[in-house]
């Protein structure tokens, strides 16, 4: 009866110290806000702890890891949960790029490669744009109309001069941004990287006018 005892109030403490972690998560989820949240731990304790936590927090765990909190050292916690923070985006990046891919093979509204791309930011067409890490090529803008594309010297649309750019890309991802668009850096080794970029998009293109 007396080791009853014990492991009752050992469960106990357990509880209260999962409740106040709980509650620290809470206070800073709502004054910083965090997307993603890594818990580390002995199994049994992982477990347990997530029960815990609210939906809103239970839905942004990344990935668990097993660790000694009693032992461990606070460079061996944070290299175990970017090791984990770095399987996720992995796997994130891979969900994204094959998302565009899907789209593209069923016709939907989706773009991939840099010329239709371009067009999708000209039109404020892109909802998400993937961009391969290390893209870069230059091209052409106009500032009055806001079409971008490989080359041309006179904008197709407003017939105004365009200007050269050194990376057309990046003007295409300022330009996704400012129309409400999400950007997302693909560094993993996919699909993407023979084609630079891809998007999907909030309505089918009109056809690419010519210059």
């Amino acid at each position: 009866m007396a080791e009853h005892r014990v492991h009752n109030k050992v469960e106990e403490f357990a509880k209260r110290h999962y409740r106040r972690v709980v509650t620290v998560l809470a206070d800073m989820f709502q004054v910083q806000g965090f997307d993603l949240l890594a818990v580390g731990g002995h199994p049994h304790q992982v477990s347990t702890f997530t029960n815990f936590l609210p939906r809103e927090l239970r839905e942004r765990i990344a990935g668990t890891f097993v660790i000694d909190a009693g032992t461990a050292t606070p460079v061996e916690v944070r290299r175990c949960a970017e090791a984990v923070m770095e399987r996720y985006e992995q796997v994130e990046e891979r969900r994204v790029v094959a998302e565009i891919l899907e789209a593209v093979a069923e016709r939907r509204p989706a773009a991939l490669g840099l010329e239709p791309c371009l067009w999708a930011g000209t039109v404020a067409a892109v909802q998400k744009l993937a961009v391969q890490e290390g893209a870069a090529v230059a091209g052409v803008g106009c500032d009055r109309s806001h079409w971008l594309a490989l080359s041309g010297e006179t904008c197709p649309l407003c017939g105004q001069p365009t200007r050269p750019t050194a990376d057309v890309i990046d003007e295409l991802v300022e330009r996704v941004i400012d129309e409400g668009g999400s950007v997302e850096h693909i560094g993993s080794d996919t699909e993407l990287s023979r084609h630079g970029v891809g998007a999907m998009l909030r309505f089918p293109l009109p056809a690419i006018p010519k210059t």
